[in-house]
């Protein structure tokens, strides 16, 4: 039987060791026997940071491994973070990994980032996943109006890409769940 399946948050200690191994099955087996022992941290370690290191990883099944026990574990690493990962990657697999984990962040802490990498006449998945999730919004949020000017500032940076109508949409929303100071 396997630690993960059967084990308990005490057995956690066990897997650290191959967390750090060199053989890209361990590691992936770790990752995936932590996530299921939903343990959040393993002495002064939290998981959250080495499932982060892993989504870096040159092999594509500890990538996955990761990306999938950060789902699995429900984490949010915020929306800015995420834009700023993306901004910096050249690996195509963990790219398709932040931005599905971007567009899992709540709607209007996501817009702006999202509003950034929108191509209105790309086709690609991750083109589709950013404009799908930029038009989901929740109209039950409320932000500041600080967030609300930031939102602005992209659109009219990005005003060449953005199309109008998406545009006025944006605008009409903000102006109902924006906070009053």
């Amino acid at each position: 039987m396997a630690v993960g399946e059967n084990g308990s948050a005490e057995d956690a200690d066990v897997l650290v060791e191959y967390l750090y191994a060199d053989r890209p099955r361990l590691v992936k087996n770790a990752l995936k026997a932590l996530s299921t022992l939903r343990v959040v941290k393993i002495g002064k370690v939290y998981l959250a940071d080495v499932y982060w290191k892993h989504l870096n990883a040159s092999d594509t099944s500890v990538a996955k491994a990761a990306y999938q026990a950060i789902c699995k574990s429900d984490i949010s690493y915020g929306a800015d973070r995420l834009y700023q990962a993306l901004a910096g990657c050249t690996d195509d697999n963990t790219r398709k990994y932040l931005v599905r984990l971007l567009v899992k962040e709540p709607s209007w802490e996501r817009l702006p980032y999202l509003l950034l990498l929108y191509e209105p006449g790309s086709w690609t998945a991750e083109a589709l996943q950013i404009r799908r999730a930029v038009c989901f919004r929740s109209v039950y949020a409320r932000i500041t109006r600080k967030w609300a000017d930031f939102i602005m500032e992209t659109m009219e940076q990005r005003k060449d890409k953005i199309p109008d109508g998406l545009r006025k949409e944006i605008i009409f929303d903000l102006e109902h769940i924006t906070m009053i100071p």
